[in-house]
């Protein structure tokens, strides 16, 4: 356990050290800390909390310092030492066979994010994706090969010379309402060199599976009507001016480019030229803005 303590230097006690961490020492205890910290992160309490801090943009706090302090605060009511939050946090390794471990925490069951299997230079994949204007897409590409004439392939959107940007998430990300007016900005001054979609993917936080505040109230999509409904209310409250696209419900999008929670990338002539990468809990439009502005200079040259 003493490793595992150790893993992640970026996660540290907040309050005093001790000499001898004090642990649960057993896997009934340890699934006890569990389950009451699943009880309080969906408590009341710091439900409104959450609500707080992601409904005022000026708090220097997230809802992930929310949980954090929550946690701190927990163990230390069970009498242990703050080093147990990290073996908290870490318990499904612990006991990977064990169902319990796998289903007791909100943020286990749910948490679909990884890296994935793409790579800068290799073929963009191509998938189906539902247009959120229909008309629209009609008149910005050549959909007339396409088997259904209500699915939009992504290679279609791919103009040879012009660079294409694809960004997935969804309205409950706070990661993507966060940055969806950089977004938007980026969009207005590159949109006559460069095509851009945004596509709606499953919720980051459904207010029915994984609520954080609610400050976004919008349920797990269980038809295409629902992501499509969720695709407009996301347009709508972030003004974002972007095409929207939609994936498809067995999550296709999803499943080739694990873009879950937020994510963004850049394809040139078919290519892969970025994969976007989180930076602590954060997005850094820096690297998109970069790559537009090689591939731009480049075309020039």
């Amino acid at each position: 356990m003493s490793n595992l303590l150790n893993t992640d230097p970026k996660e540290s006690p907040k309050g005093p050290s001790v000499a001898s961490p004090i642990l649960p020492d057993t896997k009934e205890k340890l699934l006890a800390l569990l389950c009451e910290e699943e009880r309080q992160r969906f408590s009341p309490e710091i439900q409104k909390k959450y609500f707080e801090v992601g409904s005022d943009p000026t708090c220097a706090k997230d809802w992930m310092d929310v949980t954090d302090q929550m946690q701190h605060e927990l163990v230390r009511e069970f009498g242990y030492s703050d080093e147990a939050v990290q073996l908290l946090r870490r318990a499904p390794q612990l006991y990977p066979d064990d169902p319990e471990f796998r289903t007791t925490q909100v943020y286990v069951r749910n948490n679909i994010a990884n890296i994935g299997n793409l790579t800068e230079g290799m073929p963009a994949p191509d998938c189906p994706l539902v247009p959120l204007e229909p008309s629209i897409f009609t008149a910005i590409i050549d959909n007339s090969n396409t088997t259904s004439p209500n699915l939009v392939p992504l290679r279609s959107l791919c103009k040879s010379g012009r660079p294409l940007v694809l960004l997935g998430g969804s309205y409950t990300c706070p990661l993507y309402r966060y940055i969806s007016h950089v977004l938007n900005d980026i969009y207005v001054r590159y949109k006559t060199q460069v095509d851009f979609y945004m596509i709606q993917i499953r919720e980051a936080h459904a207010s029915d599976v994984w609520p954080i505040g609610n400050i976004v109230d919008v349920k797990e999509h269980r038809t295409l009507s629902d992501r499509l409904a969720a695709a407009r209310e996301m347009v709508k409250k972030t003004q974002l001016e972007i095409p929207v696209l939609a994936d498809t419900m067995d999550d296709t999008f999803l499943k080739l480019y694990s873009p879950w929670p937020f994510r963004f990338f850049v394809i040139a002539d078919g290519t892969l030229k970025l994969v976007g990468m989180p930076k602590e809990a954060h997005y850094d439009t820096t690297d998109l803005v970069k790559c537009l502005n090689d591939l731009l200079c480049d075309k020039k040259e």
